[in-house]
């Protein structure tokens, strides 16, 4: 009887290492497949960087080219560097086309994109050998000019949020729907009232329900201004934290543990405040990005057909 008992026991624990190395086979190949299918996708990525900066690279060495050659020549540089210019504001306006047409199969978004920042780029070069000086001297010119540095000034800005804000948003929790920020400070807000009305009526719950309404309900209440909307900084939550945690030492154990949820309020309503600000500022710039492009083209639609008429 105790041989059979030993053996079943011996087999229940094969069976159970058996069914911990299966375990263990099976997360490390999904893990493995995961990194596998991220370094694929960056891998991609990296691909399509590099044909479009070759690609880029290419186009422009070919432009150097016939400019040097027309200048060999004694001819009119400026046609040829003003016409490349011209084609290279329509590629640039075909992302917005393309955005606003989702539904035609017109290739993906992205693709679009690397277009959009590398003809951008190469906008940017031929710009230099099109003007004598950076800024115009006409009205028309100069005007021109400022709405051409502009809006690439604002696409090498945005082309720098697209890579960065991102992993800033990530970095302070899960991100938030633009569309729902007001949503959310209000259920903050609504947390720490619940916490105050939770207090008895002693001293130090009096002491907290002052802090409440001194310092963390006006905190909890207010619209983010617009100075920490372009430039958020944790200074108010910083200076708010180290009051709130000073008070706590001089209190009684319910009171401290009231203190510590509003400490934790108050730091979850900076990270959505810095959420906020973050996409806040994109948005910003997209908007002004397409107004300053559109002004760009029509100047520019303006200046050839001047130029054109003058000289024909």
């Amino acid at each position: 009887m105790s041989r059979s008992s030993s053996n079943t026991t011996r087999n229940l624990l094969a069976a159970s290492t058996m069914r911990r190395g299966l375990g263990w086979a099976t997360a490390t190949s999904a893990k493995a497949l995961d990194r596998l299918g991220m370094r694929t996708v960056w891998t991609q990525r990296q691909r399509r960087r590099w044909v479009s900066l070759a690609s880029t690279v290419l186009i422009a060495l070919v432009y150097a080219a016939f400019h040097r050659e027309v200048v060999a020549s004694l001819g009119d540089a400026r046609w040829l560097s003003g016409f490349t210019l011209a084609a290279c504001l329509g590629v640039l306006v075909m992302i917005g086309m393309r955005r606003r047409i989702p539904v035609l199969p017109l290739g993906n978004v992205g693709t679009w994109t690397q277009v959009h920042i590398y003809t951008g780029l190469f906008a940017a070069l031929v710009y230099v050998t099109h003007v004598p000086v950076l800024v115009g001297d006409g009205w028309l010119e100069g005007t021109l000019s400022v709405a051409f540095l502009a809006t690439s000034l604002s696409g090498f800005y945005g082309l720098y949020a697209s890579r960065t804000v991102p992993r800033r948003i990530s970095r302070v929790g899960e991100e938030i729907r633009f569309d729902q920020y007001g949503w959310h400070r209000s259920q903050l807000h609504d947390a720490a009232t619940r916490v105050i009305s939770e207090l008895g009526d002693g001293d130090a719950a009096r002491i907290v329900k002052r802090i409440f309404d001194d310092k963390v309900q006006p905190y909890l209440a207010r619209p983010l201004c617009l100075s920490q909307r372009l430039y958020p900084t944790p200074r108010i939550r910083q200076k708010l934290l180290a009051d709130l945690n000073h008070q706590r030492r001089y209190l009684d154990e319910a009171s401290a543990l009231a203190v510590d949820q509003m400490m934790g309020l108050v730091r979850r309503r900076d990270q959505v405040d810095f959420q906020y600000a973050l996409q806040w500022r994109l948005r910003i710039w997209v908007a002004a990005h397409a107004t300053l492009s559109i002004v760009l083209v029509v100047l520019a639609t303006v200046h050839v057909v001047i130029a054109i008429g003058i000289t024909g």
